[in-house]
């Protein structure tokens, strides 16, 4: 038993210094400062926003969406219905701001072939004519700070990126527990996904004539998610898309247990559905390996407690305090870039406290087990029920919407800080 413990501490150790190597190496690619001021060149550009449903921030973010210190540009939405809950804070937007340079329709079509949100973005692209020379994709959920935009099109404007994209960062501002889940898992998986040169949608920047020659709008037409078909399109036409360090995009909303479950799913149902299918072996072989030795340490611990066998139950102990101490650390590492770089004026200043330090401590350990879980139920999805709208999977790039309802007031959540 002394032997098994040791071994599996051994692993666990190796395990902990693995992920640490990781968000270390994210730390050294990340580094650098805004980009600069583009100029005098200012191209005009277009900001493409699909809405279904009110997120919690969407009210702010709509107006700093209208308050960009880009000197030229438009901010073109697609909203799914005319009873969607949206509306209201979009027109509310928009007459606080008096802004001139926004247009703002509701979904035409809605295909069988694809999600709702691919079937918006696939509108606004169409409308897109000759004199926006850049677009910009934003989620409903980004509150952009005002140099957003600028910052995301200054490297394609200087010719140092054919594209380029930001990363969600969550930051909850009471960090209840499946908020914390999410919160660490998310982090894990920026780190991956960035080391992996995999762009995020929600914050993404590129040339329009680009656009109208990567066969995207194909793509998307058969397709539920907006992210991995730009990554494969952009890849095929061998153009570069740059991460941008300053567009860590914090959302700061709340969400339960079993909704950090729901997002870990979706998440981890897109790495199966589009990214290569050797990446989505690592993720799968990973959540069962990191989990069996969490548990096996944990259960070894306990086995050491109740036999009264004190040197089994100080090593495993000793292992999880490591790995708990090492992830914890990593992740005020990662806080640390994040506050450097995404400190503006009127953004609060969020930093790990003691007691969410403490809830942390039991977060870590159990976003492995949501992981697991997630990574399970995911193998067998055949069905995928997103905002209210339900979509069978045969394939990538076979799905058959079954069930569509417009989303009415009556479908938000009843604490208004929580996720959709």
């Amino acid at each position: 038993m002394i032997a098994l413990v040791w071994t599996l501490s051994i692993v666990f150790a190796a395990m902990t210094l693995y992920q640490a190597a990781l968000v270390v190496a994210f730390l050294l690619r990340t580094r650098g400062k805004s980009p600069a001021d583009p100029g005098g060149d200012t191209p005009k550009a277009a900001i493409l926003l699909s809405l279904r449903g009110a997120d919690p921030g969407l009210a702010a973010g709509i107006r700093r969406l209208l308050r960009q210190d880009y000197p030229n540009y438009e901010l073109r939405i697609v909203i799914d219905s005319e009873t969607d809950p949206a509306w209201d804070l979009v027109r509310a937007a928009v007459r606080e701001t008096g802004a001139t340079h926004v247009r703002v329709g509701t979904l035409k079509e809605r295909p069988d072939q694809c999600s709702l949100h691919c079937a918006s973005l696939i509108q606004l692209a169409r409308e897109l004519d000759d004199s926006i020379e850049l677009f910009a994709l934003a989620d409903g959920d980004v509150v952009a700070h005002p140099g957003w935009l600028r910052e995301l099109l200054t490297p394609i404007i200087r010719g140092t990126a054919d594209a380029t994209t930001g990363h969600r960062w969550f930051a909850p501002e009471h960090g209840q527990f499946g908020s914390m889940v999410r919160y660490v898992w998310n982090a894990a998986s920026v780190v991956s996904l960035h080391l992996f040169g995999i762009l995020w949608g929600g914050t993404f920047a590129a040339r329009t004539s680009d656009l109208r020659r990567s066969g995207l709008l194909e793509r998307w037409s058969r397709s539920l998610a907006v992210d991995s078909p730009i990554h494969e399109c952009w890849r095929k036409l061998g153009l570069r898309v740059d991460f941008v360090p300053s567009l860590m995009m914090i959302n700061r909303e709340e969400c339960s247990l079993r909704s950090s479950f729901t997002f870990v799913s979706r998440q981890l149902l897109w790495a199966r559905l589009y990214l290569p299918g050797p990446f989505w072996a690592a993720v799968v072989a990973h959540a069962f390996a990191a989990a069996a030795i969490l548990l096996g340490v944990f259960g070894l611990l306990l086995y050491g407690i109740a036999a009264g066998h004190g040197q089994i139950a100080a090593v495993a102990f000793g292992s999880l305090a490591v790995h708990l101490i090492a992830m914890v650390l990593s992740l005020r590492r990662l806080e640390a870039r994040v506050r450097r770089v995404r400190t503006y004026e009127g953004d609060s200043d969020h930093r790990l406290s003691p007691a969410v330090v403490l809830r942390l401590l039991l977060a870590i350990p159990a976003a492995q087990i949501v992981h697991l879980l997630a990574t399970i139920h995911v193998l067998g999805t055949r069905r995928l029920r997103w905002r209210g709208v339900v979509y069978e999977i045969r394939s990538a790039f076979d799905v058959r919407k079954i069930e569509d309802r417009s989303l009415r007031q009556s479908d938000q959540p009843a604490d208004p800080s929580h996720s959709l």
